[in-house]
């Protein structure tokens, strides 16, 4: 009787296991998108949109490169602009961000006083609910 009752406690445990990871890998949250951009072609918006993602609620973000001059980023999208100057280190750059976002798209604008060179990768994903 006490095997039964353990077994059945463990059955459980694994349908309830199952069940969260069949919602949780359903859901489009967890996937990372990535974009390399070429700094020099500076003043050129890059448009980045997931038609995956519907109910956008929180947007993430990390850059890493090299770049050999200071750069200002902007994101841009249906709600207005975030800017953020980004200035290399022994010409590597490295930005982490989350923030609340609306839309499942954003504009990126690089924009540098010089020319620069060198090459970024924006890794990010959208946030969505499924609901």
């Amino acid at each position: 009787m006490y095997i039964i009752f353990i077994y059945g406690v463990f059955v459980k445990k694994l349908f309830l296991l199952s069940v969260f990871f069949i919602i949780f890998s359903s859901c489009n949250t967890f996937s990372y998108k990535n974009k390399k951009i070429d700094v020099s072609k500076i003043n050129n918006e890059i448009r980045i949109k997931d038609e995956n993602t519907k109910n956008v609620y929180q947007l993430y973000y990390k850059i890493n490169g090299e770049v050999k001059d200071i750069i200002e980023i902007e994101f841009t999208n249906n709600e207005g602009t975030v800017s953020y100057r980004i200035i290399p280190e022994n010409n590597k750059i490295k930005f982490i961000y989350d923030t609340d976002w609306y839309s499942n798209e954003f504009l990126i604008k690089i924009i540098s006083n010089n020319i620069p060179s060198g090459n970024i990768n924006i890794i990010y994903k959208f946030i969505d609910s499924i609901y």
